[in-house]
Order: structure tokens, then C-alpha cells, then sequence
């Protein structure tokens, strides 16, 4: 602020009271006394005038200082006013002023209602309502002080409108670079349609040096920049999109524009080409799965209700040149009708503990009267329930005493010599253990595995002529079976049965099956002609060899790998693989559902 602006004069206005002067009046030489007389007469009368005149200028003096004090007590007023004006438009200049700070961009700079306008206006209109009730010389004052105010103002204004000029048409230009990325990334396939964006984009970034003071230096680096950020960006979304030969010839087009980002994008077009092939191997094998998975389905839906013999029959006519499939087939019929049978056992056994209690108290009794009672509660019995029924009865007595069986079941020894009579194979033991004495038990047997014993070394010899039949299993028949005849194999074969196994012929003739395929698969080969073989044929061997799993070209190798892909398990190995941990595992598993 200008200091001096409220200074009060040092002259006052108007013109200064007159100030008397005296005359010296000489008197005459020569003259008489009368003369000198009349000169001191005369002198007397100057004096009083002179006093009068004095007395007057001192009037005239006292009347000056007195308008002088009411001059200053006046211009004190009005130096107050402008002041008090003044305190007011700065204060009302500092408001504004971060008002219009605020203002940015297009709205800063535009002429007729950005910064500069406003400021005009609200200089103007604030000056006029703070002079309109100050005097002159106040208004005067006020206007000088202002002008310092306004000065500072323009400054400020001058520069926050160079500045956002300088940021909207840099703003603007960045705008532009960004649209012609956008329109270059989309005609990048096209070299010449991307040059011409890039040219444009590279004018955008000289206009903001030349507005920025920046050199060419900048503006090629920030080109290259750009370039290569756009072209990267381009080629990254193609690889994404799976648009691999787009992709390709982008980077052989502009691997040098491109410069240490070329190869790395190489590298993941390679890599999502891999990922593409992988994906297509697993959507084949999904699609193969699920149509073996219709197939399977409608198998099972028409075989429901059939034999044994049948459903065999139909699964060799659908899936006999599908070996995985026939052995998915069997294995799917033997899970449901395993299934079945789960079900029906357990709903016998619920209906047998409902009669423990009875069967209990009919144990109780004297042996002959507990059996009769027994056969006469036991004839209310569904057919199927009363062989359990009657191994319950029979331990019961045994917990309470003696042995009340004193007598075959009814019906039991005629039974089984009629299942016999079909040439039928079961065992005897197991299914009528609890319906016949230990005598007749024995008895029929004996007979029974008497009668299929010649069966079974028919079986044996078929079995034996094949295996022989291939030269390189002549060694291994001396070596790992102990003779090369077909009477010195069986011998060692039914050596290797158990006492159980030997009244059983159902279990004879699977172990048939069995012997030469475990001792070749023990010793790690297999000639045989026929490689398809039951599931599980050897499950001994994975007790001694914990880990092991069929191999590649085994019909349990791709049934295995058909069992994990039903459970849903994801494979762990490398390429969508399953480890030979899961078909190690997998196997073991299938192994105990068998069993």
C-alpha cells in the first residue's frame, strides 16, 4: 500500500491572513523642536498603530491556526473513510481472488466469463458501492491506495490465466495422443493406417513442448514411449483374445519399434498357444467323456432287469471293439447290481433284528421243541431271509448250550444236490454252513468239488496250451512256475491254493484265471496273447508292492484313468496328466471295492 496515499498536506487551501508591515518614518534635519515635536507626536501615533497592527496580526495568526486545526481534524475524517474502504476491498480482493483460483481449464480463460471478465466486473461494481458515500478528497485517497490492490491482482490474474491456458491445451492435446492410441491400437494389423495415427500423435506432443518449453529430445523419447507402450498393449490384448496369428505378425511387423518387449511377447504368444492346445486335448477328452457317459447311461438303462448272461451279451455288441468302454461297461453293471444288493441286505437285516429278539427266545428251549418251533416260525419268513435267520437261531443256541442241531435244515440237502445237478459252481460252505450238520456239510462238499474239479482242469489246460503257446514263456513256465508240462503247472497251482479255496470251486476256477497273469505280472512281462484280463487280477501284488498300478496298454490302465475322470478328480501331472501317485491310489481303491 501506498503509505503516502493518506498523508495530510503540509499547505492548507485559500489564502493566509494579511500580515502588517511597519513604516519607519525619518525625521527632518533641521528641523525645530516643535517639528521633532510633532516627529514624536508622530512617532506615538506609528507606535499605536504598529500595536494595533501587531494585536491585528496576532488575531490574524490565532484565527490561521484555528482553521488549520479544523482542516486536519477534517482530512483526518476523510483519511478514516479511505481507509476504513480500502480495509474493506482488500478483504473482498483476498475473497475473490481464492474464488476465482478455483475456476480451471476451459472456464479460467474464457473471455467473456473466466477470470479476467469476472475480476473486471467485480472491481468495477465494488469500487462504485465503496466511493459512492466517501468525500473527495476520501474518494481520492481511496482510489490511489486501490490501484496498488488492482495491480496485484492483474498480476496474479495474468499468471493463473497463462497457467491454465498453458493446462487446457496441454489437457486438450493429451486427449487427442489418447484417442489416436485408441484408433492406432485397433489399425495396428494395418502398418500404414498406424503410421498415419502415429504421426498425428507425434504432432500433439511437439504443440506441448513448443507450449512447454520442452526440446525434440523430450518429444522422441515421449514418442517411443507411447509407440511402443501402444503396440505392446495391442499385441498383449490379441495373445489375450487368443487371436495367436494376429498377434505373430504384429511382432515380426514391428519388432524394431518394439525394441526388448519383442521377445517377451513371443514368449506368451508361445505359452497361450500351449495353453490353447492343452485346452483343446482336454475339451476333446471331455467331450469323449461325456458321450461314454450317455453311452454307459443308455446301456444301463436298457440292461436293467437282465441276467448276468445278458447284460454281457449286450455290452460285448456295443462296446466289443471299445475295450475301455466294455471294461467302463462291466464295471458300471457290476457297481449297480452291487449297489442293489447292498440295499437288499440291508433291508433284510432290518427285518431280521426285528425277529432277534424271538429267535433269541426260541433257542431257549429244549432242543428238539426250539428246532420244531424255529421251523415253524421261520416258514412266516420270506424265502431269502430264512438261511440268515437260521445262522442266527444256530448261534443263539450255541450261546446258550448244547448243540440243538440235531438234523439238516428242511429242504437244504435237497437244495443243494439240485444246484448241483445243473453243474452249477458255489460253495457249499458259505451258503449252507447254517442249514446242514457238519457231517452233510462235509459230505456234499466233497462231491461238489469232485464234480467240478475235471471242469476246472479243462480250464486249467486251455488256460496252460495258451500261455505255452508263446515261445518266450516256455522259460519263464521252468523258471518262475516250476516245469514246463501242463500236469506239472497244475500241480504247482493247486499247491498254491489255500484249504479254503480247495472246497470251493467258484474260487478254483478264478484262481485258474489268475495264476499264470499274477506270476507274469510279478515277474514284470506278458506274452499272452490275449491281454485283457479281469479287473484286479492280482491284487496280492499291490500288498507286496505298494505303489504299483497297471501300465499304459493294459485294459485296467484306461479303466483306472475312466474311474478318476467318474470321480471328478483333476489330474495333478504335467500336460492335464494323472500321476502315477492317483492311478497308483485310484487302483488300490478299485482293488477294495472289488473285494
Amino acid at each position: 500500500m501506498n503509505r503516502n496515499a493518506f498523508r495530510v498536506p503540509t499547505t492548507q487551501p485559500g489564502s493566509r491572513m494579511p500580515q502588517y508591515s511597519p513604516q519607519q518614518l525619518p525625521t527632518t534635519p533641521g528641523a525645530d523642536v516643535s517639528a521633532r515635536l510633532s516627529d514624536s507626536a508622530g512617532q506615538i501615533i506609528a507606535q499605536g498603530a504598529d500595536q494595533q497592527a501587531r494585536q491585528l496580526e496576532m488575531l490574524g495568526r490565532g484565527m490561521q491556526q484555528a482553521a488549520k486545526a479544523g482542516y486536519d481534524l477534517y482530512h483526518d475524517y476523510q483519511a478514516t473513510k479511505a481507509k476504513e474502504a480500502w480495509l474493506t476491498y482488500k478483504q473482498e480482493a483476498t475473497t475473490k481472488r481464492a474464488e476465482l483460483g478455483r475456476m480451471q481449464g476451459k472456464d479460467a480463460i474464457d473471455p467473456e466469463k473466466g477470470i479476467t471478465a469476472q475480476m473486471a466486473a467485480w472491481r468495477a461494481e465494488r469500487r462504485q458501492a465503496l466511493m459512492k458515500d466517501l468525500g473527495g478528497p476520501a474518494a481520492s485517497m481511496f482510489d490511489t491506495a486501490a490501484k496498488d490492490i488492482d495491480s496485484s491482482m492483474d498480476a496474479w490474474a495474468i499468471d493463473k490465466v497463462n497457467t491454465e491456458r498453458l493446462n487446457y491445451e496441454n489437457k486438450t492435446s493429451e486427449a487427442h495422443i489418447s484417442l489416436l492410441q485408441d484408433e492406432a491400437m485397433t489399425l495396428a494389423a494395418n502398418p500404414a493406417l498406424f503410421g498415419q495415427k502415429m504421426d498425428a500423435l507425434e504432432g500433439e506432443l511437439k504443440a506441448i513442448a513448443g507450449r512447454s518449453g520442452l526440446d525434440e529430445t523430450w518429444v522422441k523419447a515421449k514418442f517411443q514411449d507411447i509407440q511402443q507402450k501402444t503396440l505392446t498393449q495391442t499385441i498383449s490384448d490379441s495373445i489375450a483374445g487368443e487371436q495367436l496369428g494376429k498377434a505373430n505378425a504384429m511382432i515380426k511387423a514391428y519388432a524394431p519399434m518394439l525394441g526388448g518387449a519383442a521377445e517377451g511377447l513371443r514368449a506368451r504368444a508361445a505359452a497361450k498357444g500351449r495353453e490353447l492346445q492343452a485346452r483343446a486335448r482336454a475339451e476333446a477328452e471331455r467331450a469323449e467323456a461325456d458321450a461314454n457317459k450317455r453311452a454307459l447311461d443308455s446301456f444301463l438303462t436298457d440292461t436293467a432287469g437282465m441276467s448276468s448272461e445278458e447284460q454281457l451279451a449286450t455290452a460285448k455288441s456295443r462296446f466289443g471293439d471299445n475295450q475301455k468302454m466294455y471294461v467302463a461297461a462291466l464295471d458300471a453293471v457290476a457297481f449297480r447290481d452291487g449297489a442293489a444288493k447292498n440295499i437288499k441286505n440291508k433291508e433284510q437285516e432290518i427285518r431280521l433284528n426285528a425277529q432277534a429278539d424271538k429267535i433269541a427266545e426260541i433257542a431257549t428251549l429244549p432242543p428238539q421243541e426250539s428246532l420244531t418251533k424255529f421251523n415253524e416260525f421261520s416258514a412266516s419268513m420270506p424265502v431269502e431271509d430264512r438261511k440268515k435267520a437260521y445262522e442266527m437261531y444256530d448261534n443263539a443256541v450255541k450261546a446258550t448250550g448244547p448243540d440243538a442241531r440235531g438234523t439238516d435244515y428242511p429242504g437244504a440237502k435237497e437244495e443243494v444236490l439240485s444246484r448241483m445237478a445243473t453243474g452249477e459252481e458255489f460253495n457249499v460252505w458259505t451258503e449252507y454252513g447254517g442249514l446242514l450238520s457238519p457231517r452233510t456239510l462235509k459230505e456234499l462238499s466233497d462231491k461238489h468239488v469232485r464234480d467240478a474239479l475235471p471242469g476246472i482242469k479243462n480250464d486249467f489246460k486251455l488256460r496252460a496250451m495258451e500261455f505255452l503257446g508263446e515261445e518266450k514263456n516256455k522259460d519263464l513256465a521252468e523258471t518262475a512256475l516250476g516245469g514246463k508240462s501242463i500236469n506239472a503247472l497244475f500241480a504247482v497251482y493247486y499247491d498254491s491254493l489255500s484249504q479254503e479255496d480247495r472246497r470251493n470251486p467258484v474260487a478254483m476256477r478264478e484262481k485258474t484265471d489268475r495264476f499264470f497273469t499274477s506270476t507274469l505280472l510279478d515277474s514284470g512281462r506278458w506274452h499272452m496273447r490275449d491281454k485283457s484280463v479281469p479287473m484286479g487280477l492280482q491284487p496280492r501284488y499291490l500288498e507286496k508292492k505298494p505303489g504299483w498300478f497297471p501300465k499304459k496298454g493294459q485294459p485296467e490302465y484306461d479303466a483306472i484313468t475312466t474311474w478318476l475322470k467318474g470321480e471328478g478328480i483333476k489330474p495333478e501331472g504335467a500336460a492335464g496328466k494323472y500321476t502315477d501317485e492317483q492311478r497308483a491310489q485310484a487302483y488300490k481303491i478299485m482293488l477294495e471295492a472289488q473285494r
